[in-house]
């Protein structure tokens, strides 16, 4: 049964997630009943979809006076991995049952100033 205009008036709120403070744009990801968010501040949460409940956090190391300005705007899965960009222009997999950063490619070439907001793209593996 789907949504439509003859029950949309019976949607009730099933729960809230309250996301770091700072600017966002987001798009949570639902995958395999687990929903993945962008925080911002280089913060990614996975949550029960179902539920609500909190299941793991990646918060990644950076300057604290920049944390609410730097925004992700989007990830993406690919087999195991979330794959996300970060402020400091790093591509980063974490595990997606643990949160566990397994690689992380900085992209920038250590140059100071590279950023990235945008989401991953994953193509063809």
């Amino acid at each position: 049964m789907g949504i439509d205009r003859s029950n949309v008036d019976a949607l009730r709120l099933a729960w809230s997630w309250g996301l770091e403070p700072g600017v966002t744009q987001t798009t949570p990801l639902v995958h395999d009943g687990v929903m993945y968010v962008a925080n911002p501040g280089n913060v990614v949460q996975a949550l029960d979809a179902r539920t609500g409940d909190f299941l793991w956090e990646y918060r990644r190391e950076m300057d604290e006076r920049r944390r609410s300005a730097a925004q992700m705007r989007s990830l993406a899965v690919y087999q195991d991995l979330v794959v996300l960009n970060t402020f400091d222009a790093h591509i980063v997999g974490l595990d997606v049952r643990t949160g566990e950063a397994r690689w992380d490619t900085p992209v920038g070439g250590g140059q100071e100033g590279y950023t990235f907001s945008s989401g991953p793209i994953v193509v063809d593996g």
